[in-house]
């Protein structure tokens, strides 16, 4: 039909086609017929013309023609001459409230198709049905043929024109097309809600307050507020239950809890209605889901535990461990003082001749953890509750708590609990002591439960860092006069560290400023140990020859050694400044080292810090994470099983939530970021932020922080507000390491003397060696936690509180 059609058109005559139209129009007439009644009938206005064989030939040749597209188009709008006379009339309004009505019946059809696409029943109410929300996705099945490409094609068009198109090269108008598509279908059925769910989720973890999501729900962009709240709630039942199933299902876990203390605050005072502190507690479990896992053994625990404990490990095994540690140690910081030539811009590292020689590789790691998104650390947190942790009774009822909202509480699971597993449990050095002190107290009960013999405690790492950034600042604090912190603290106008705080930002500013300093002082060692001017000039040094200068620093600016040799001269001679800056140097490599080790994942080197930490906090008088070394070391060497020891430093002393390898942080550290995320990014307020509603929410906290995150991946808003910048280094490093060199603190001036004593500062870890080796502190520590352990089991006593509970 097209080629004959086609065909005819060839064979047109223009001279005379007016004339043969008109013949056929006046035939018309004369059959009484014209145009609009012979195209009515033509096109299925009449039944007798549906069934003629020559009319239905001609309809289809019409419909499927080429010129048809044309012919409408002329119809809705004529062609304009340019004379003069009335402008021809077409049919503009008829076509085009056809043309509405197709394509609303079209739209109507392409909303029915994308239903199943928009639709969220309350059973995806949880992290993964969130989370699996894919932008790109739903745009794609919306353009598809099965969607809605229509009113895609329309949207789109009226959100970016013809020009628009061609100028704009980042802009791209489909996600506001896709928002407009799931507005209109939220509009039709609250049951397609999946975009409003997720958004206003976004929102309210965001902060938004209640109004301003009722004025987005109303526009059709969020869901109610009432629902929003229903929706959090949800979604911490969502939490507990999976948690609940994933650890009936055997898959190992451990807990870690910490205080949380909350300003509560009211504008209509009343005798019951005051502003306050309240202390509660948050606690967070963390699953091993590593494949290679052996099973915990809670009867192969207590046994080496009985044996273990019959005498502590030898202060000779310290000394040893220290001393093989040693050879890493010394490889580790030749490398550091290296990066720390190579990280100073006046010294242009990728501008060097032989900057991809091995003497600058990276060393290698004595046991690192894994990374990468599939070792990301799958979290917990259970429903914060209004109860103190401090004392030992807090502990115990915290204790009951927690395994009540792990479904853990029952006659048949205590015995289980008791018998059968081992809960690893991490804190600070509060919380572990209590928890120790339980578990001593507790040691001649009935049963395995009541005993507490599923308990494995160990402490944070990251409270033990902090303890450790705070003895190296009582050790060298010094005065403004000497050549300690507080000078570099005075020249570098940072404040409020002349004190010791364990509030706000204070461990923070003083880690930067202890690796600002420490940087300075070994910038300066080059200069004093090349004998050159400044640090462009190590430039024309081979790698080997710059190798062979770190070792020297080391060996006589950094090392036991050179103290060692300094104390060897004459009362008269010694240089007391060029001491002092010795051990801080000796000592600030093994802050540098292990900050890190737990940056970078390896356990192995946090091991190797073990012995070094319990010198320092001895001597330094911290002497309560001096215990907890102590602690440590007997579980490691004398009282804990292969596959505990394993256990422990897999997986309980640091966590990964970003997978990167550098995204390690200590296990307390990341109950931090929780109780943070309590106080601060998540927090609640208004009259009905209540301990109640903290309880009913906190579970949710991972699901608020997923959805915010997976969100900001999406939409590519990663780089706004997820962290600060740090303002430039090099200016201080610079000044400070200029003054050093001025003051030729790396130089031996014989008899130089500090003019106040209290500049002059104390070796700690001579002092703790000394104090281990002359006096009676492991035997005192082991006497005070020297209990006798019961091994029978009576379950009496838990079917008689289950009883009585039940009645």
């Amino acid at each position: 039909m097209l080629e004959q059609t086609q065909a005819l058109k060839r064979c047109l005559n223009p001279a005379t086609l007016a004339r043969d139209v008109k013949a056929i129009l006046d035939h018309m007439k004369d059959v009484n017929l014209n145009l609009p009644l012979f195209l009515d009938a033509i096109c299925w206005g009449d039944s007798s013309c549906e069934q003629c064989p020559v009319i239905q030939f001609q309809r289809t040749a019409l419909m499927h023609s080429e010129e048809l597209p044309g012919i409408l188009a002329r119809c809705h709008r004529p062609p304009r001459k340019h004379a003069k006379g009335n402008k021809a009339e077409g049919g503009k309004q008829a076509l085009e409230n056809f043309a509405i009505d197709c394509v609303s019946k079209m739209i109507d059809r392409e909303m029915n198709n994308i239903a199943p696409i928009m639709k969220s029943p309350p059973s995806q109410m949880n992290t993964e049905s969130l989370t699996s929300i894919s932008f790109e996705d739903i745009m794609t099945e919306l353009q598809s043929p099965s969607g809605c490409p229509t009113l895609w094609s329309v949207l789109r068009r009226a959100s970016y024109c013809k020009r628009q198109e061609k100028r704009n090269s980042t802009k791209n108008p489909d996600l506001a097309v896709m928002m407009q598509i799931c507005v209109a279908s939220y509009c039709r059925s609250h049951h397609r809600c999946r975009i409003p769910k997720l958004l206003s989720m976004y929102l309210k973890v965001c902060g938004a307050s209640a109004r301003s999501l009722d004025v987005l729900h109303s526009f059709g962009l969020t869901m109610s507020h009432r629902w929003i709240y229903d929706g959090m709630e949800t979604l911490a039942n969502s939490s507990m239950k999976k948690l609940k199933k994933v650890i009936k299902n055997g898959v190992p876990w451990y807990i870690s809890h910490d205080n949380l203390n909350i300003p509560f605050r009211v504008f209509e005072q009343r005798i019951d209605n005051q502003s306050h502190f309240d202390n509660g507690t948050a606690a967070t479990i963390y699953l091993a889901k590593d494949l290679v896992i052996p099973p915990l053994s809670n009867p192969e625990l207590c046994a080496t535990r009985a044996s273990g404990s019959e005498a502590p490990f030898r202060v000779f095994d310290v000394l040893q461990a220290d001393t093989r540690a040693g050879a890493d140690f010394h490889e580790r910081d030749i490398r550091r003082v290296l990066r720390f030539l190579t990280d100073s811009p006046e010294f242009s590292f990728e501008t060097y001749r032989w900057k991809d020689s091995d003497v600058f590789a990276p060393h290698s790691p004595v046991d690192q953890l894994p990374c990468g998104q599939e070792h990301i650390t799958e979290q917990y947190m259970l429903a914060t509750v209004h109860m103190e942790e401090a004392s030992y009774a807090g502990n115990s009822d915290l204790i009951e708590e927690w395994f009540r909202q792990l479904g853990l509480d029952s006659e048949e699971e205590k015995k289980r609990t008791g018998t059968e597993l081992v809960i690893p449990w991490i804190g600070d050095q509060l919380t572990v002591s209590r928890l120790r002190g339980l578990f001593n107290f507790r040691s001649e009960d009935f049963n395995a439960f009541d005993r507490m013999d599923y308990l494995l405690v160990t402490f944070g790492w990251f409270h033990t860092e902090m303890t450790f950034a705070t003895s190296i600042h009582d050790q060298y604090l010094g005065t403004v006069s000497g050549h300690g912190l507080r000078q570099a603290f005075e020249v570098l106008k940072r404040k409020g560290l002349n004190t010791t705080s364990t509030k706000g930002p204070f461990h923070h500013h003083l880690e930067e400023a202890i690796f600002h300093v420490g940087e300075a002082h070994f910038r300066s060692c080059w200069l004093e140990e090349a004998g050159v001017d400044n640090i462009k000039a190590l430039r024309s040094k081979a790698p080997e020859e710059l190798r062979s200068l770190a070792e020297r620093i080391i060996r006589f600016h950094a090392s036991t050694e050179a103290l060692v040799k300094h104390d060897q001269l004459e009362d008269g001679k010694q240089d007391e400044v060029r001491r002092h800056v010795t051990m801080w140097n000796r000592d600030v490599l093994r802050y540098f080292d292990l900050s890190d080790a737990i940056k970078y994942g390896d356990i192995g080197i946090m091991e190797q810090h073990l012995p070094h930490l319990l010198l320092r906090f001895t001597g330094g008088k911290n002497s309560k994470y001096a215990l907890e070394i102590c602690e440590l070391l007997q579980g490691l060497w004398r009282e804990w099983p292969e596959d505990a020891k394993n256990f422990i430093k897999r997986h309980c002393w640091l966590a990964n939530s970003t997978g990167r390898r550098d995204g390690f942080c200590p296990i307390d550290m990341a109950q931090e970021h929780n109780v943070r995320d309590i106080k601060y990014t998540f927090s609640s307020l208004g009259p009905l932020a209540t301990w109640d509603y903290l309880k009913k929410i906190s579970p949710a906290i991972p699901t608020f922080r997923a959805v915010k995150d997976h969100i900001e991946f999406e939409l590519r808003a990663l780089g706004r507000g997820k962290r600060h910048t740090s303002p430039a280094k090099e200016d201080d490093i610079d000044k400070l390491s200029k003054i050093f060199t001025h003051a030729q603190l790396h130089r031996t001036v014989f008899s130089r003397k500090f003019k106040n004593k209290a500049d002059k500062s104390p070796d700690f870890v001579a002092k703790g060696l000394d104090k281990i080796l002359t006096t009676n502190y492991i035997n005192t520590w082991w006497t005070n936690r020297t209990y006798m352990r019961e091994t029978d089991n009576d379950w009496e006593d838990i079917t008689t509180e289950q009883h009585d509970e039940t009645v």
